[in-house]
């Protein structure tokens, strides 16, 4: 199950076992072209130049025999392979591979490479290190407001959008108060989720269009966390503005050993409190739009680094303060077998194709960009390629596959992570440092792989362990170290990508049925996903509800558990193939 490639005019629910995944998105232009995108060179640093350089020059290497990993890494072939995905083509004649430059070297990684710094790299363990780190992305901040701030506001003030001339006058009143009223972080807060709200509600009437729009979210979520980090650090004297912080170090220090809300342990995240969980989801939300409205810029080069000061300061600062708070907690009990690190290379359930046909395999010798783009992304047609990460060599493949490294090199950064799935057993969405994902969940996922399942179970009901997935993370943006373990793709030749996204969870996730507004590569470089797709034309039996129907942004979602369906709630749904 090398990869998947699934356009975005149909639906799909996707089922795994224990498994690490990345995905990349865009839309096709009408001309291929060499580069993903434009190159500017009028602003480039000299680093940015050597990297362009390099990847305009084209292929760093070539080889005959390109797999990094054992050739066994997926298992041997089973029924159940090829129940789901049909026989792989075989080819005899010789295939020379042409290895494309590593991702970091790609121009789609230029920008934000220094959006999200690991806490661990700044030094911010002590209370005096977080107040003085939170005053500098204060500043920064304020001094966004004055210049950018002001610019959005103008802008949106003569908008002739919905709510363009509230959300400007929301957005103008966030910064007054941040700006010039030290005592009043809260009411701060409470206007910058204003212009949150009313930037979710343009989107609802349509695209944003206009850059103001983004602008003014990204402004609401950076002061929204930005006092949430100050209640956090100071809460004894909250009253008090940004800049009286650092005179009250003292008071800090007492009350830095204290939780922040409710008890200070307990055997799920509830342990964290309202204000950590409220801390994560504000910093998860400022690093995706960050990337997004990064991406999407006009120039080529990566951000400059005072540009967005006022975003990486916020953000390892909440990092820090998530693990300080993970001190306090219980530890996770010991592992007692060392295998569970590593991810199972064969699936922990059989399927079979009900009601449907087979996606059809290719290997990937036979597979060119321009056969892909003709013969599947025009045409509307899944397939499966298999072999194309080991013939380009994606470290990747050995990198995730033991779960030691990821843990000793990345364990601190703090992810999101959804306990159970949408349709079962959903238990919300908590975030924590990576390492604690691992330990709580990943391992003792691996560890019950060949454990049975209860017999009454549903389908898609796991019971053998915890589920949790940390699923469509910007992963790769926020740790530019695990960009050299991949290569873009060269079926994405032409085409303007959307940020890479990677998913890894435990046995037994399920992501509801659904489609998506781009076009998707799912590359599987450890473990085994079950993915069944429907039709365009499928969709009157899929009770699917459209969301973002006014926006480039819409996608479908449907209620039925696939695997389970209540045929009395949705009798319809007995006749989708």
């Amino acid at each position: 199950v090398a990869m998947e490639a699934i356009v975005d005019d149909i639906f799909g629910p996707a089922r795994t076992a224990p498994a690490a995944s990345v995905s990349m998105a865009g839309a096709f232009p009408d001309e291929l072209q060499r580069s993903v995108v434009s190159l500017g060179p009028q602003s480039c640093t000299a680093r940015e130049h050597a990297k362009r350089k390099a990847w305009e020059e084209g292929p760093s290497a070539s080889s005959t025999s390109a797999a990094t990993v054992d050739d066994d890494l997926w298992g041997p072939p089973s029924e159940n392979q090829s129940s789901e995905f049909g026989p792989a083509q075989s080819h005899s004649a010789p295939h020379v591979v042409t290895v494309a430059p590593r991702g970091d070297a790609h121009p789609h990684f230029l920008r934000g490479c220094v959006l999200w710094p690991p806490a661990s790299a700044l030094q911010l363990n002590k209370p005096q290190e977080q107040v003085n780190a939170l005053n500098t992305a204060a500043g920064a901040l304020k001094g966004r407001f004055s210049s950018a701030g002001l610019l959005c506001v103008r802008g949106l003030s003569t908008s002739k959008a919905v709510y363009g001339k509230a959300c400007a006058g929301a957005l103008r009143e966030t910064g007054t108060l941040f700006v010039s009223d030290g005592h009043s972080c809260e009411r701060a807060m409470d206007k910058a989720a204003r212009v949150v709200d009313l930037c979710a509600a343009q989107l609802e009437e349509g695209d944003w269009g206009d850059p103001n729009w983004q602008t003014a979210n990204l402004l609401g979520l950076a002061v929204q966390l930005a006092c949430t980090l100050y209640q956090h650090l100071y809460r004894p004297n909250h009253m008090h503005g940004l800049e009286d912080v650092n005179c009250k170090i003292g008071s800090l220090k007492s009350a830095s050993t204290k939780p922040a809300v409710g008890p200070s342990s307990s055997e799920d995240d509830s342990s964290l409190g309202p204000e950590m969980i409220r801390m994560g989801q504000l910093a998860l939300a400022l690093f995706n739009l960050s990337v997004s409205s990064i991406l999407a810029a006009a120039d080529v080069c990566a951000a400059d680094e005072e540009d967005t000061q006022w975003i990486s300061g916020l953000l390892a600062l909440a990092e820090a303060c998530f693990l300080n708070k993970q001190l306090s907690l219980p530890p996770t009990p010991p592992l007692l077998d060392a295998s569970a690190w590593e991810v199972p290379r064969s699936a922990g359930f059989t399927k079979s194709v009900l009601n449907g046909t087979q996606i059809q395999t290719v290997d990937v010798a036979s597979m060119s960009a321009a056969r892909f783009f003709s013969e599947h992304l025009r045409r509307a047609e899944p397939v499966v390629i298999k072999g194309h990460l080991e013939e380009e060599q994606w470290e990747a493949l050995s990198y995730f596959s033991d779960l030691r490294r990821l843990r000793r090199e990345h364990g601190s950064r703090l992810v999101p992570v959804t306990r159970g799935s949408p349709l079962v057993d959903y238990g919300g969405v908590s975030y924590v440092p990576l390492s604690r994902f691992i330990e709580e969940y990943l391992l003792p996922s691996n560890a019950a792989h060949e454990a049975p399942v209860r017999a009454d179970a549903d389908a898609d009901d796991n019971t053998r362990c915890a589920v949790a997935y940390m699923s469509q993370h910007h992963l790769f943006h926020q740790i530019p170290e695990l960009q050299r373990l991949i290569a873009i793709p060269r079926f994405t030749i032409g085409r303007t990508l959307s940020p890479l996204n990677a998913w890894l969870g435990t046995c037994g996730t399920v992501t509801s049925l659904h489609s998506d507004p781009g076009d998707n590569l799912l590359c599987q470089v450890a473990g085994y996903k079950y993915v069944r797709l429907y039709s365009l034309e499928q969709t009157k039996f899929l009770y699917a509800r459209t969301m973002l129907e006014k926006s480039t942004n819409v996608f479908g979602t449907s209620p039925v558990r696939v695997e389970a369906p209540d045929l009395e709630k949705y009798p319809e749904f007995a006749q989708a193939t």
